[in-house]
């Protein structure tokens, strides 16, 4: 079982004076049972919870200024990405119909986009084409335009976006396309996202020997990801790791059902229905539900879960079956055979499904570079590799997949997929991003992952180990904070996004609007709450990752500080990092100038324009 711990670094950490604010997250309640060892096998009770209650409403306090408080929005931008959910939506509540247009011929040749919502809200790119004539194919035939997407973000957001609309209708009041497209955020992405942070925080504590780790691990997860820009948005990215990671629990509560009850079935049938939302709200999650499934399988080692896995699933595959056949003429038909945009079919053309060998440009670009790379926006995420150290045989007798060893293996491989699958995808860039968009769903497999690995270190390879995450996550909640505060997506052709884009739209006041703005206050100042919780998750990282519990609390709170300014450091050197090869002066200004200039409803109080490009005579 291992010899006892010593204290948690964080609840000796709370007692300096410069951090109580962000160490009462860290207060605990009595010391979990967890610490007396790592492999519990099935059946064993659910330990108390690590963080008092006062700690855990603190918690959501930071997770829903992080995530709710800014409202990213540019209506002449128009983030294909989102929109085009929200046009289905629209379509299946106000024309009960899944198109959101048609595609018709008109006089003189050529074709028009018409009707349905396309017509009331105008252009929007990434649809598919279902061509009235079968011998056609688009985009020159008349036809049915749908979301070139997986359905389910469009059909979660039907019922808010229906109960939105009776408000109004009661009130006689319009209702304006930010009003939808914040109202379908807020219930679809933005509570949700909180939810399973606040979520995975519990279960690291609960799991974890050293139950430190996982509030560190989390908030890191949290506020310096993917996640905290695509938690924001109505797209399927974030959702679908959210559903992914409600099926990782569910089947992790197996463990804590007694033999001989319907508790265990129950759970299965749960992770059956994540599962099957993750398929519906993004194919490429189809994967990773198939490994978690089998995973499940492996750890009770019952042939009936299938059924009950199955029965989970079977809404999610009934609505996509449904939507498929409706648009495309069959269950197994999906949006790819149909893509409007003949650019999109050429990017998608090599490969199977745009699937292929990965290159050195895939490899780099998706890894490391400051344009798309995921260990660029998140270093901490690279500890995840760590998550295969604790899959390690021990004293322990019970079976791999049957203990906690199994929980973070299998996290380890769904992170090996989505970089598998990330690295050999044509479109790798993804267009306009914030990091790798594609596999946001990795961010609560890495940070499963990477707990687990450092909980298994010992000795100097875990304090080294902690001090590596504690200055990587806050490199990540400076990145993706910064980021996130300014843009929902980067052009491609900007190479380092935040000194080319972010660094100029923050220093000229374009942030993203907020309550205080809206009472009146300039843009900088009503983002301060959103940059405050930034600012506490990072000093609660750095205090529960502090490898330094034995020492003095003087000595722990110095401690602290370095590593905060070790983290503040690295974020500043990586920050200026140039392109190898100069480009033109303008080539940023210009992009960072058409920001400024699509900013909803007008440029920020408080901002000031970029000054003019100077005239050169020749």
């Amino acid at each position: 079982m291992g010899p006892p711990l010593p204290p948690s670094g964080l609840t000796q950490f709370r007692s300096g004076r410069a951090c109580q604010f962000a160490a009462r997250f860290g207060k605990v309640a009595p010391q979990s049972p967890i610490a007396a060892g790592f492999h519990m096998p099935l059946g064993s009770p659910t330990p108390p919870d690590w963080l008092a209650a006062p700690q855990r409403r603190g918690l959501a306090v930071v997770l829903l200024l992080a995530y709710a408080w800014l409202f990213p929005y540019s209506e002449q931008i128009n983030n294909p990405n989102e929109f085009v959910r929200i046009y289905m939506a629209r379509a299946i509540v106000d024309h009960h119909t899944y198109a959101i247009g048609r595609r018709e011929a008109v006089p003189g040749g050529g074709f028009a986009d018409r009707g349905s919502v396309m017509q009331e809200w105008g252009y929007v790119n990434d649809k598919a084409l279902m061509c009235n004539d079968p011998r056609q194919k688009p985009p020159d035939c008349a036809g049915a335009l749908y979301p070139a997407k997986a359905p389910g973000m469009s059909l979660l957001g039907v019922v808010p976006y229906w109960l939105q609309k009776q408000v109004f209708a009661l009130r006689g009041a319009p209702l304006s396309k930010p009003a939808i497209v914040w109202w379908l955020r807020l219930c679809c992405v933005v509570l949700p996202s909180v939810a399973g942070a606040y979520l995975l925080i519990l279960h690291l504590t609960r799991r974890l020997r050293r139950p430190e780790l996982g509030l560190g691990v989390g908030l890191a997860a949290a506020l310096g990801s993917l996640s905290l820009t695509y938690g924001q948005m109505f797209a399927g990215h974030q959702p679908a790791g959210l559903a992914l990671l409600f099926a990782y629990l569910a089947g992790a509560r197996t463990a804590t059902t007694a033999e001989g009850t319907g508790t265990g079935r129950r759970w299965v049938v749960l992770a059956g229905l994540g599962i099957g939302l993750a398929t519906l709200i993004e194919f490429p999650a189809a994967p990773a539900g198939l490994l978690l499934a089998g995973w499940l399988l492996l750890r009770r080692r019952r042939w009936s879960d299938l059924l009950w896995l199955a029965l989970g699933g079977l809404g999610p595959a009934l609505a996509l079956a449904h939507f498929d056949t409706v648009a495309f003429g069959a269950p197994w038909q999906l949006p790819y055979s149909h893509l409007e945009n003949p650019e999109f079919v050429k990017d998608m053309a090599p490969g199977f499904m745009g699937i292929a060998l990965p290159t050195k440009e895939k490899l780099a670009g998706s890894l490391v570079s400051p344009f798309t790379g995921l260990y660029f926006w998140a270093p901490w995420a690279a500890l995840g590799w760590l998550g295969v150290l604790a899959a390690r045989r021990t004293v322990d007798t019970s079976g791999l997949w049957a203990t906690r060893r199994g929980e973070a293996l299998i996290a380890w491989i769904i992170c090996l997929y989505f970089l598998f699958f990330q690295t050999t995808h044509a479109l790798w860039r993804g267009g306009w991003v914030v990091g790798p968009r594609y596999i946001t769903a990795i961010v609560p497999f890495a940070a499963l992952a990477a707990a687990h690995g450092l909980d298994s270190l010992r000795g100097v390879w875990q304090s080294s180990a902690r001090i590596i995450f504690s200055v990587g996550s806050i490199v990540a909640i400076v990145f993706a904070g910064a980021a996130t505060a300014v843009c929902q997506g980067f052009p491609l052709e900007v190479w380092n996004p935040l000194n080319e884009v972010a660094q100029p739209l923050i220093a000229h006041g374009f942030i993203w609007s907020s309550p205080l703005y809206w009472l009146g206050t300039s843009a900088l100042v009503g983002a301060l709450p959103y940059f405050a919780a930034l600012a506490t998750g990072m000093v609660a990282v750095a205090g529960t990752m502090n490898p330094f519990s034995e020492k003095s609390n003087l000595f722990r709170m110095v401690t602290t500080l370095c590593l905060l300014g070790a983290g503040l450091a690295m974020a500043a050197v990586l920050w200026r990092l140039q392109p190898p090869v100069p480009r033109a002066g303008n080539d940023q200004r210009s992009t960072v100038r058409y920001l400024m200039q699509t900013w909803w409803p007008q440029a920020p109080r408080g901002s000031k324009p970029l000054p003019a490009e100077p005239v050169q005579n020749h």
